[in-house]
């Protein structure tokens, strides 16, 4: 079943320092804040009180300055196309990073629509209509957990694999597009990360191993209530890749 949404709830962001920034509801259970600039060198907590009154906070946590990608990159094989992320930290201190994208692609119909109807006539669409009723553009955010630990490496840098397009398949066929998102992650939200991917994709054999307890950085201000969820505070660094078809052989 579909997850139940809380409406109505009352959502502050509050630092150490007492200040408090409200999120404004958005409709469907999502609350958002206004453009914030918020200094790294302070502590932070999420406040939430639902209409019915329950309160739940988490524990003050120090954001994490994400370094900058160095690069999204891609590779040719007889599969189709890989898509790389490329990064490292020169402080050498990040070591936990979590990565998640949005593919754009263009989609061209094979078919033209040539003819519309037009109060309640047959009309003949002029060419600037039929192509660009022809040309059409396809969205996906993937929902697969991406994350990757440096910890046991000489160094803080890392080249990651994100995804694979099939040869042959349509998200190639004219231009394709994917937005690249990396967060710096703490070390317990990168354990958290861990056992809920296991959890969701590592059972349902007889030889799996048994579902991990979830723990939680929220908490249930006035009763015992267990919370599932884990906050993070993070800056993000983005990068685009762009493919034309005309770049890759033998597509």
């Amino acid at each position: 079943t579909e997850p139940l949404m809380e409406t109505g709830a009352t959502i502050l962001i509050e630092d150490n320092q007492e200040n408090i920034f409200p999120l404004m509801e958005q409709g469907n259970g999502i609350y958002q804040s206004g453009t914030l600039s918020l200094p790294p060198d302070r502590e932070y907590r999420l406040r939430i009180s639902t209409s019915n009154e329950q309160r739940y906070t988490s524990e003050f946590l120090t954001p994490i300055v994400t370094p900058a990608i160095d690069s999204v990159s891609w590779t040719r094989d007889m599969n189709g196309v890989d898509i790389y992320v490329n990064t490292h930290d020169p402080q050498n201190n990040t070591h936990y990073y979590q990565w998640d994208y949005e593919e754009i692609w263009e989609d061209r119909s094979p078919y033209l629509s040539v003819y519309k109807y037009e109060n309640g006539q047959l009309v003949q669409r002029s060419n600037e209509e039929i192509q660009r009723m022809r040309r059409c553009w396809r969205r996906e955010i993937p929902m697969e957990l991406i994350f990757e630990s440096t910890l046991a490496l000489e160094t803080d840098r890392i080249s990651k694999k994100l995804t694979q397009i099939q040869a042959g398949t349509q998200r190639i066929a004219e231009k394709y597009s994917v937005l690249v998102s990396q967060h710096a992650l703490s070390e317990p939200a990168f354990n958290y990360l861990q056992v809920m991917k296991k959890n969701s994709n590592g059972l349902g054999s007889f030889f799996d191993p048994q579902p991990s307890q979830l723990y939680s950085n929220i908490f249930s201000v006035d009763t015992e209530e267990l919370v599932v969820g884990f906050l993070g505070a993070y800056s993000t660094s983005q990068v685009r890749l762009i493919i034309d078809k005309d770049e890759v052989p033998m597509w």
